[in-house]
């Protein structure tokens, strides 16, 4: 009662800051942290056995935890085959449920933008973009103005790839040629902000859903935060994924605010999109390069 004592409270009593009094239940004999955490996994194990034959959709969410690495292979893995089709490509994993997160350039934007300093992991977000965009059966068409992981693939029959510092619009379109699905890749798009191509590339930004082709970039931030150019109409689509971003201002790539929270959990190889299903950011893990 309000008239009990402070030093006659027994264990797992208290009061709140309103004053009620409040009594902690125990999930089995023993108080103990340890003896409450086994007795909670006791009846994790319980719960797994009783209700294995359940259907999924009738369980409790599971909220799973990003692995620090993951495979490229291990990753693909977990595809569902109804994504295994032309213009789905793998990002990596994430979510509560640790599923794959992917891009659908077959969708009503077919445009994405992967965002980050040097050395955050743009090039490896591509690769994985790229061998899965390959091993669906979508055509790539990809720009390297620099050295990049992605030069790669120059020789696979789904590729073709430009590697000059400033491709001609004759370049551009002869490698654009054909009616399959493909997508354009442009690593380092930094040095690609006003080319001689910039129309071409806008075009393709603005319109590119009607040919059937996508188009992703990887750029820095603080390029995107200033955008010009081709980069200025692909920042408007709001799609992408950021790596280590630096100040919540970057959230405006994917037209989200980002919280403190979120800039302090960065992490290599970890990046943060929106999740088409919700709309919310969820964070997602990179797998490393396939192209090693």
């Amino acid at each position: 009662g309000a008239g009990r004592r402070p030093d006659v409270i027994r264990p797992g009593q208290g009061w709140t800051s309103d004053g009620t009094e409040i009594q902690v239940a125990l999930l089995a004999p023993g108080a103990t942290g340890q003896e409450q955490a086994e007795a909670l996994r006791a009846i994790g194990a319980e719960a797994t056995r009783r209700d294995a034959g359940l259907p999924a959709a009738r369980r409790p969410v599971r909220i799973g935890t990003l692995p620090a690495k993951v495979a490229f292979t291990d990753a693909y893995e977990k595809v569902a085959e109804e994504l295994r089709r032309p213009m789905w490509g793998l990002l990596g994993l994430g979510g509560d449920d640790v599923a794959p997160v992917g891009v659908d350039f077959a969708g009503s934007s077919p445009t994405f933008v992967v965002a980050g300093p040097p050395g955050s992991g743009r090039s490896t977000a591509l690769a994985s973009l790229a061998v899965s965009l390959l091993a669906s059966g979508t055509r790539l068409v990809v720009l390297t103005p620099r050295e990049s992981p992605l030069r790669a693939l120059n020789g696979h029959p789904g590729v073709r790839l430009l590697a000059s510092p400033s491709p001609t619009a004759q370049e551009l379109a002869a490698a654009l040629r054909g009616d399959e699905p493909r997508v354009v890749l442009v690593d380092d798009a930094d040095l690609l902000i006003l080319p001689e191509i910039d129309q071409d590339l806008r075009a393709l930004v603005e319109s590119g859903r009607d040919r059937g082709i996508g188009v992703v970039a990887g750029v820095t931030g603080e390029t995107m935060a200033g955008a010009m150019g081709w980069l200025s109409a692909l920042k408007r689509h709001r799609r992408g994924l950021l790596l280590d971003p630096q100040s919540v201002m970057e959230g405006d790539i994917l037209g989200v605010r980002l919280t403190q929270a979120q800039l302090r959990n960065r992490r290599p190889g970890r990046g943060l999109t929106v999740d088409p299903r919700s709309g919310e950011p969820i964070n997602v893990q990179i797998p490393e390069t396939p192209l090693d």
